[in-house]
């Protein structure tokens, strides 16, 4: 049942606002067909994020046009020094915003929550959150720098916990592993489901059954480049290792960021410019599925993840994975396809591996395949619809 409430959502999410008033974000992940699953419930969604002015739009950015999608912008800061010096506008931006919603749910972690942590431990106050990474592999060591790396860690998970102990209702991205590290323990109603929702349109109809599909074996990778999180430097240095060992290959890095610039770097520090290519950034599924299409192995190095929606979608095109056993990726990639954080030994081997042995990639790709359609949207939309209506249910005390 639908009701007449509006929910703030509180997320990590960026936003660029223009001239207009028009608000748009770096990616179709995140434009109308994300924030219309709110709508099934409430009758208005408020994402509650930074937001920055600019005159010109980039490229490749997205706009929201859903007519009941009003964002409530916040100050925009990046990094802890700009943190502390905009923390007292930023509180009180953040508690003006929730005294206009009717209900909340946090994207967490973002550290948007913890600027209002006491608000959220208040007794009365009913919230939800969505459990969508693990804020201590967020600062670990290799994805975050900073001299107070240790700190803010230790800090986040506390916070965080203790944030997920308090809510009424919680989702998780994972079967068991977030569950377990941040556990509902005072929640209403519970349940996991994945921020992916793939339409069958977006899987293909049968596995890959030659390998490798063009005259070269083609790894790649599509990802955010705004931190060291996703391993690309692993990925670049396994490379090498591959073609120094006589593997015939070729790589594509597809995402833009502030670490794009540092791959390339590294790229021609290892000299191999002449086989790995940076298209930049993708906005639409489209554009993301015709990068997919022409792999034959996907690698995601991780440093930090929940449940990363880049492996599902190349689980939905046929394709062998290899990953971290990060987070929750351990419950959706094989532990034969995994290896060791900042491993490129092991990364390389696994690479020559799939490539020395086709037919288990065609063995693979049929599995993968299977798995994806665990996360159709008809098989995780009832379960979001039941967190979203046990919140708007709850008590307002």
């Amino acid at each position: 049942m639908k009701s007449n409430q509006v929910l703030g959502v509180i997320c990590n999410n960026r936003m660029l606002s223009d001239a207009n008033g028009d608000y748009w974000v770096s990616k179709q992940t995140y434009g109308d067909s994300f924030w219309i699953r709110y709508l099934a419930v409430f009758s208005v969604v408020r994402p509650i994020c930074r937001v920055t002015k600019v005159n010109k739009v980039p490229d490749g950015w997205v706009k929201i046009t859903l007519e009941n999608v009003k964002p409530i912008p916040i100050t925009g800061f990046e990094g802890i020094g700009q943190l502390i010096k905009v923390f007292s506008v930023l509180r009180k931006e953040l508690l003006n915003s929730i005294n206009i919603v009717d209900k909340v749910i946090v994207r967490g972690p973002t550290i948007l929550s913890s600027v209002i942590q006491d608000w959220f431990m208040k007794n009365d106050t009913a919230y939800g959150i969505e459990v969508v990474s693990d804020p201590w592999d967020d600062f670990a060591k290799g994805s975050y720098k900073h001299k107070l790396r240790f700190f803010l860690q230790q800090f986040s998970y506390i916070t965080f916990k203790m944030l997920v102990k308090n809510a009424y209702v919680i989702s998780y991205v994972t079967s068991s592993y977030l569950q377990n590290k941040y556990p509902a323990k005072n929640a209403a109603f519970s349940t996991n489901y994945s921020s992916i929702s793939l339409k069958s349109s977006d899987i293909v109809d049968q596995e890959i059954r030659v390998f490798p599909r063009g005259d070269i074996w083609h790894v790649g990778l599509i990802a955010r480049l705004d931190t060291p999180h996703k391993g690309g430097d692993v990925l670049l240095r396994a490379v090498r290792k591959c073609l120094t060992a006589g593997a015939q290959l070729k790589c594509t890095i597809v995402g833009d960021g502030k670490e794009l610039a540092v791959l390339k770097e590294l790229a021609l520090k290892l000299d191999i410019v002449d086989r790995v290519v940076f298209p930049g950034a993708v906005s639409t599924k489209s554009d993301v599925f015709k990068y997919l299409d022409s792999f034959d192995i996907f690698a995601l190095p991780t440093r930090q993840e929940g449940l990363p929606r880049s492996v599902i979608e190349a689980m939905a095109r046929g394709l062998p994975c290899l990953s971290t056993p990060i987070g929750g990726v351990p419950e959706i990639v094989n532990a034969s396809e995994l290896f060791e954080l900042d491993n490129v030994d092991e990364l390389a081997k696994r690479i020559i591996n799939l490539i020395d042995n086709p037919d288990y990639c065609v063995l693979l790709s049929e599995q993968n395949l299977q798995k994806s359609q665990n996360y159709e949207e008809t098989e995780l939309e009832v379960r979001r619809n039941k967190l979203y209506s046990v919140l708007m249910e709850a008590p307002v005390k």
